[in-house]
């Protein structure tokens, strides 16, 4: 496995364990977390929190190393690209369930996130190519806005500290006091985003299905086949535009 691969892995690793630490109820089998008081949060913050946000920032980084490191050395793959995808997804529930644990609003986001997933599912599974749309794209660009948005929300008050700039103080003022408003505008635009896009992907799934009117045989090439095509870089470059079934499947 090459270093953008191990990186990837590394990031789905600590996106389990964000997770983990954000919804497993610890109090339940008698695990009691230690409580910090951290300058600008006005209660204490419990050790497993800490702990999710230093986990945090490392899986961002690698985030951008791996896709930088393969295009770099030029290894991109096939299992690099699912491995990638998985973990991106499963990163970006676990920031999601960071800020839904300070705005229950998000959870919103997060069940539609997870509807969207299901949908690129159900297509690789029915030969269709979920190819991203400028919907998905201006999809994304809301979701991380209201993200930004919600974590300058979370940090207001450490911000006010470190800002010394009188006109950005009084940006920060302003949205303090509209705090609620903005945060659940925010959440209720990237919902109505995520609405548009799963209802995209589908009409354009059916279509495709309907289009090929070709039942799939769920018959797998042999193991060669399979190791060829999710490890060699010319066999991805070339082919990197196809729906997973014709990877994995014979005659799809």
């Amino acid at each position: 496995m090459n270093l953008p691969n191990k990186l990837t892995v590394l990031r789905l690793i600590l996106s389990v364990v964000v997770i983990i630490l954000l919804v497993f109820p610890f109090y339940a089998i008698g695990i009691q977390f230690p409580q910090y008081n951290i300058s600008g949060i006005s209660s204490p913050v419990e050790l497993q929190y800490l702990i999710a946000g230093v986990i945090f920032i490392i899986a961002s980084v690698t985030d951008f190393l791996d896709g930088f490191l393969a295009r770099k050395f030029k290894v991109s793959t096939l299992f690099g690209s699912i491995l990638d995808c998985f973990a991106d997804k499963l990163f970006g529930i676990a920031i999601i369930l960071v800020i839904a644990t300070y705005y229950k609003s998000f959870y919103l986001v997060l069940m539609m996130e997870l509807i969207i997933a299901g949908i690129n599912i159900f297509a690789a599974f029915k030969g269709a190519y979920t190819k991203s749309s400028l919907l998905g794209r201006a999809k994304m660009w809301v979701l991380g806005l209201a993200i930004i948005i919600d974590m300058i929300s979370i940090f207001k008050y450490n911000l006010m500290n470190f800002i010394h700039l009188n006109f950005l103080k009084n940006w920060l003022n302003i949205f303090v006091t509209y705090e609620d408003i903005i945060v659940l505008f925010g959440a209720s635009i990237t919902v109505g985003a995520q609405i548009m896009v799963a209802l995209d992907y589908l009409i354009r799934i059916v279509k495709e299905i309907k289009a090929n009117n070709k039942k799939i045989k769920y018959d797998f090439k042999s193991n060669k086949e399979l190791i060829y095509a999710l490890t060699n870089t010319d066999y991805y470059l070339n082919n990197k535009d196809k729906s997973l079934s014709k990877h994995f499947l014979k005659d799809s």
